[in-house]
């Protein structure tokens, strides 16, 4: 079950794929709102801007399947 059903998403945020065992980091590089209202975020690897992902932005609320990353100073 979702923990947040107005979760903000913005540019530049970072999660990680939960469970992912090679520790990839995935930035937010594109946040839009669909046709149903839900928003949405391409989520990118940090290092390789090839291999993309498309979520709900809800879902990344969900620790069942991502985890927030700190940002580097």
């Amino acid at each position: 079950m979702l923990k947040r059903k107005n979760f903000q998403v913005e540019l530049g945020d970072r999660f990680s794929k939960a469970g992912d065992r090679y520790g990839r980091v995935w930035e937010v590089v594109y946040v839009w709102v669909a046709v149903d209202g839900i928003t949405h975020a391409r989520l990118a690897v940090v290092g390789n801007q090839c291999d993309l992902r498309t979520v709900a932005a809800p879902v990344l609320a969900d620790s069942q399947f991502w985890e927030p990353v700190a940002r580097r100073a």
